[in-house]
């Protein structure tokens, strides 16, 4: 088992002096994705790094990201910090970096290098084959279905991206063609969209996966880290013009934006594009924003909006006619105090949750809290696969959502939940019934005999 006591304690000191403001902010902020993203680099060739991956985004989204709008401003003056920095980071430093530390308290779980090297059987192409048509069939069902099921089928229709994965450790001739196909919607949709964040993360999942199917030297990883990097970035860079135009019915092409503000506009070295990207990893204005009017206009929430989230992640909407609204519309414009637009949303992130129910020193317990909840359910979807190293492929429908470091409690924990749902049911459907291994089958069939034909004591 991987010890993580050296970051846990790195960690720790850097909130700490966050808190008493003892040291730069910006080499405090640096260091804590520095130590995040160093442990996502090495953890990446033993395991599936999901808790590695939560703290690099929840560190870039809540430090790095002010950092940049700190120094260099905004394009746009609604996404500025409404607060000097040390009044922010004084609560977003010891708050990320105990939320981190909680969730480096378990060991990583170095034993599945090991679990994925012995999964390649041909059995698996078929069970992707299996889940690649239920992912299709709830996406269509998602369309014309009723709303009081609209969240199940988006979780349905996501069994295409566990597809790709299954496709990826089968060894089938087409498995490459395969994972691509069931990649494919997920590109059309965020191009009709505008909207990246799916993409980004599932698109990054499913390659850590991809990543243990293929032999590595340390100058190929570099490049592979690179790539993935340089993807994201020019995401960033382009996501705002390109939503503007698909946004306002224009014709547009995703190819030809990228093109246009990569090449003809040299989008790495133009400020104003920069700037454009450095704004859309950062989350700290919101946060700000809560700090700002919170409890000046609006007082600490003390638990309240926890509770509903608790709620609304236990029972369903059939049950609860007033179960709470995902989103984030509600809780944004309450606690930050600023209106959004008819159909925008937003959400106040964990971070800016915390504070708004409990201040700056119980917001920063909170995130510990969380951190070890977060971790503790990682944990416990993770014992599964000690049966069955299977289940690992179904890890990520379970935690796609709470690696996000923008989503507010409500929509982490209702995902945490209904995904672990879906996804030991949906495994046991698919490993047990629907496409058994041939050893289950004859297990099932032997079964069936012994209990059809009971043997009589044997006579002395």
């Amino acid at each position: 088992m991987g010890n993580r006591t050296p970051y846990i304690s790195a960690f720790i000191t850097l909130g700490i002096l966050g808190s008493f403001q003892v040291f730069s902010n910006d080499i405090l902020s640096i260091a804590v994705f520095a130590l995040a993203f160093i442990s996502f680099y090495k953890g990446l060739d033993t395991h599936i790094p999901i808790i590695e991956i939560t703290a690099c985004i929840a560190s870039l989204q809540w430090l790095i990201g002010p950092i940049i709008a700190y120094a260099y401003g905004s394009t746009d003056i609604r996404y500025e910090m409404y607060i000097e920095a040390d009044q922010y980071y004084v609560f977003a430093l010891p708050g990320t970096c105990f939320y981190l530390a909680a969730l480096y308290l378990f060991p990583a779980e170095v034993q599945q290098k090991e679990f994925l090297k012995g999964l390649g059987q041909p059995i698996l192409f078929y069970r992707g084959v299996a889940l690649f048509i239920l992912g299709i069939l709830a996406d269509i069902a998602l369309r014309f279905g009723p709303g009081s099921l609209a969240f199940a089928f988006v979780l349905l229709s996501q069994l295409r991206y566990v597809a790709a994965i299954y496709f990826l450790f089968s060894g089938h001739r087409w498995r490459y063609p395969f994972a691509v196909l069931a990649m494919t919607s997920l590109v059309v949709r965020s191009a009709e969209s505008a909207m990246f964040h799916d993409l980004i993360i599932w698109v990054s999942l499913v390659a850590c996966y991809w990543f243990h199917t293929v032999k590595w030297t340390p100058p190929k990883k570099a490049v592979f880290f690179s790539l993935g990097f340089i993807c994201v970035f020019v995401i960033q860079i382009i996501k705002a013009d390109y939503r503007e135009k698909v946004w306002g019915r224009q014709e547009v092409s995703l190819l030809a934006t990228v093109y246009e503000k990569i090449v003809l506009q040299q989008g790495f070295f133009n400020k104003h594009a920069l700037m454009a990207a450095g704004q859309r990893i950062n989350q700290g204005w919101i946060v700000s924003a809560i700090m700002v009017n919170v409890p000046l206009a609006e007082p600490y929430a003390g638990g309240e909006t926890i509770k509903d989230a608790v709620i609304s992640s236990i029972f369903p909407r059939a049950v609860m006619k007033n179960k709470k609204q995902a989103g984030g519309q509600e809780n944004f414009e309450r606690f930050t105090g600023l209106n959004l637009e008819n159909g925008t949303s937003m959400g106040t992130s964990i971070l800016g949750e915390a504070y708004a129910n409990f201040g700056r020193f119980k917001g920063v317990v909170f995130m510990f809290i969380w951190g070890l909840c977060y971790a503790g359910i990682y944990k416990l979807a993770i014992r599964f696969t000690y049966k069955d190293a299977y289940f690992l492929f179904w890890i990520p429908l379970i935690f796609y959502q709470a690696i996000k470091a923008e989503t507010e409690l409500v929509v982490v924990l209702n995902q945490l939940v209904k995904g672990s749902i879906l996804a030991l049911g949906g495994f046991i459907c698919i490993h047990k019934f629907i496409i058994p291994s041939d050893e289950e089958a004859d297990d099932e069939e032997l079964t069936n005999q012994e209990e059809e034909n009971p043997q009589l004591p044997e006579s002395n």
